[in-house]
């Protein structure tokens, strides 16, 4: 199941949104590279999760029917 179609993957508002969790992501990424104590590392790798867990609403998904006749 497709959360979006593609005409909402080619909308202005989702590029900017997809725009944005991009570069919070190589800037939370540059963040987690550097000296960081064991509780900012573990909010910095919760923020790169809920980020990917956006961007991936735009990914080609298979359903479950699809997975199986594979």
């Amino acid at each position: 199941m497709n959360i979006l179609t593609a005409e909402d993957k080619r909308s202005p508002a989702w590029l900017k949104v997809a725009k944005y969790c991009d570069e919070q992501l190589l800037s939370l990424r540059a963040e987690l590279e550097g000296d960081a104590t064991p509780d900012r590392t573990a909010t910095l790798r919760g923020r790169i999760k809920s980020l990917k867990s956006i961007l991936s609403l735009g990914e080609v998904r298979a359903t479950k029917e699809e997975s199986e006749d594979e």
